[in-house]
């Protein structure tokens, strides 16, 4: 099982955003569970992920959270598949991230 950390400002929205993609990932027995958490968590909760994705909002901490983990893959999701909080785009950005 690969974890994905998806990473926003406050993680209310995005944690139904996580929720949607998970469902997509589970309708295509993706071996894949994706969690969402505040950036200020990112430090605590992106530990055991293989990949941490950041929303729009929060693009600009992209570097520290790289810095904190230099060896993972760490993305942002695309604004308009955010925007229209469209899981079969992110949950197609999480497989091809991943090599699945």
């Amino acid at each position: 099982m690969k974890n994905v950390t998806m990473l926003c400002a406050a993680g209310t929205s995005t944690h139904i955003f996580a929720v949607k993609v998970q469902e997509v990932l589970d309708e295509q027995n993706a071996p894949v569970r994706v969690n969402a958490w505040s950036v200020a968590q990112a430090k605590e909760q992106g530990v055991d992920s293989e990949l941490i994705l950041l929303t729009p909002q929060v693009q600009f901490e992209a570097e520290l959270v790289r810095a904190l983990f230099p060896d993972k893959r760490v993305e942002v999701i695309d604004f308009n598949a955010f925007a229209a909080m469209d899981a079969d785009v992110v949950a197609a950005q999480i497989k091809e991230a991943l090599g699945l």
